[in-house]
């Protein structure tokens, strides 16, 4: 009697920094709704297609650099992970999303994040450090000498914003925000997203917000 073999999943498959590969999934479905082909995507990625439906699955964070960079050259966009945080809806990132999303304010919802942001990327990490009257929020790598690309960068800060908007149920306007890489080109494209102009080669990347918007209370708390 024939049995069935369930495929190895991509953590046991291959070494080194590993990432959920939902976002795999997301930067996949964000660049198909924008007219690029899916396979030919996945392929030059070397993305496995088994992790579009996986919620468990994992891919190496070389994959998923490779997704970004490639899906900003096939949609033609250079700021694609900047303009890709717009397309985040609730569940996009499962547990994690679910956690952050039903704090009961916003400085809950960031604390989450920095602590269980391990469920889905290796290496990333958020810290919240208080300045003054506002608050830092530092994305980095937490291995020295790695930082994340310019694409994963731009996004997940810009990703901050959209969540923030969403689960505290009005518009976040930043302070500040730094990128710890140099300016790819014109910058009204941050402004838009942002409200304000990056500062940029920064030694983190980082968002800040004022502390009492932290306080603001999440609507969905559980």
């Amino acid at each position: 009697m024939p049995t069935s073999r369930r495929r190895p999943s991509t953590k046991s498959r291959a070494s080194g920094p590993q990432v959920s590969a939902r976002i795999g999934a997301f930067i996949v479905q964000v660049a198909a709704a924008r007219g690029v082909d899916a396979g030919r995507l996945m392929a030059e990625a070397g993305f496995d297609p088994g992790g579009l439906d996986d919620a468990e699955a994992r891919m190496p964070l070389a994959v998923e650099e490779r997704l970004w960079d490639r899906a900003a050259a096939l949609a033609g966009d250079p700021l694609f992970g900047l303009h890709a945080a717009a397309a985040i809806r609730p569940g996009a990132f499962d547990v994690l999303d679910y956690a952050v999303r039903t704090a009961p304010d916003l400085r809950a919802a960031l604390q989450r994040l920095a602590r269980y942001n391990r469920l889905v990327h290796d290496l990333a990490s958020f810290q919240i450090v208080p300045d003054g009257e506002a608050v830092r929020i530092e994305h980095r790598f937490d291995t020295a000498g790695a930082r994340p690309c310019r694409q994963a960068s731009e996004f997940t800060l810009a990703a901050l914003v959209v969540m923030a908007a969403q689960i505290g149920g009005g518009p976040v306007q930043p302070l500040a925000v730094e990128l710890a890489h140099a300016a790819p080109g014109p910058v009204a494209a941050y402004r838009s997203v942002f409200g304000v102009t990056p500062r940029f080669g920064a030694p983190v990347s980082c968002l800040v917000l004022a502390a009492e918007v932290l306080d603001r209370p999440v609507p969905a708390a559980d």
